[in-house]
């Protein structure tokens, strides 16, 4: 399995709010907000390496590699020179590190979840993809429509057609696929805009390819100051 986790944002709200440390470094009681989704995924991270897409800014003036290096050893890390055009993209630019026949697993770094049975829901899944949800009615996120079967009919970014929000968690069975699509996306030039992951998915969706909802039991989003000093004060999780 192909494991990527994009961490080149800028973190804009962060800067706004005075944090000077890039958001994905940003001491979330005592540890990188980046390490809370490392450890979200860990048994995965025990099994296949990871590889992350940072901006060469945040590896060249910060201690970003080091902290990576000190949670996965044997993490592949790409230089993005410039900020993406959303996390889609940024997961396009470790395409040729990556074995495009297998599966891939793609998490934000701002986010942690607790889903003590999210290896199974891969396995279950097989042939299809899945994408971890949490309930929610924030217009912050992006929201998955689901039939009684928990098959994904369609994908929405920031537009609340459910309450089965997405957690930044998802799989997708063939990483050629998601490569593919994501090049489609790019040549559009209709597409303004970040390309988010739900646009491949639904672009994915459309093409008939199917997704499967799995809703995970405790979510975090840690994206804003605001949603970090919720974690903060509501989680009580020990590093």
């Amino acid at each position: 399995m192909n494991i990527v986790i994009p961490l080149a944002g800028k973190g804009e709200r962060f800067k706004k709010e005075g944090y000077s440390t890039p958001k994905i470094l940003v001491d979330v009681m005592g540890v990188p907000m980046f390490y809370w989704a490392l450890r979200s995924i860990e048994p995965l991270l025990k099994k296949f390496p990871p590889t992350f897409v940072c901006l060469r800014e945040h590896l060249k003036t910060t201690d970003l590699k080091r902290k990576i290096y000190e949670y996965c050893p044997n993490a592949i890390i790409i230089e993005c020179s410039t900020p993406t055009n959303g996390q889609a993209e940024s997961v396009l630019q470790a395409q040729l590190f990556l074995d495009q026949t297998k599966p891939l697993l793609v998490f934000n770094g701002d986010t942690f979840q607790m889903a003590p049975y999210f290896e199974k829901s891969l396995m279950d899944a097989a042939k299809e993809g899945v994408i971890f949800t949490f309930k929610s009615e924030n217009p912050a996120y992006s929201y998955v429509d689901v039939d009684q079967s928990l098959r994904v009919n369609r994908i929405k970014e920031k537009t609340v057609i459910s309450t089965n929000a997405c957690t930044g968690l998802y799989y997708f069975p063939q990483t050629n696929r998601f490569m593919d699509y994501t090049h489609q996306r790019l040549a559009q030039k209709e597409t303004k805009g970040e390309i988010y992951i739900s646009h491949i998915i639904q672009d994915l969706i459309s093409h008939g390819d199917v997704f499967v909802e799995s809703e995970v039991e405790i979510c975090f989003p840690l994206g804003t100051p605001s949603e970090l000093k919720k974690f903060i004060h509501e989680g009580g999780y020990n590093v």
